[in-house]
């Protein structure tokens, strides 16, 4: 399937992505996991250091699609971002 993205569709990009698709052993696994907690703890430092008490961001709830999959995608993410503004200032009603 890499050599059909690669070659056929013309997707460097996608199928450099698809060629480290393996079953992971538990050490790579673990080093997976240590990486994401190093860059967890880096961006709490940097979140501190700003003094910031919350950070409002408006989410994506579309998976991954190739270069050019998705055309309108767009229009989602504005809805997202309204739905959890409803969503938190309702909450924020109730506290």
């Amino acid at each position: 399937y890499t050599f059909w993205v690669r070659y056929v569709r013309r997707d460097a990009l996608y199928a450099s992505l698809l060629a480290d698709v393996r079953e992971k052993t538990i050490k790579d696994y673990y080093a997976l996991i240590a990486q994401r907690e190093a860059y967890r703890a880096q961006w709490f430092a940097a979140w501190q250091e700003a003094g910031l008490d919350f950070l409002l961001t408006a989410p994506n709830a579309l998976p991954a699609v190739p270069n050019g999959g998705m055309k309108k995608g767009w229009k989602v993410c504005g809805y997202s971002f309204l739905f959890n503004l409803v969503r938190h200032s309702s909450l924020l009603y109730w506290v």
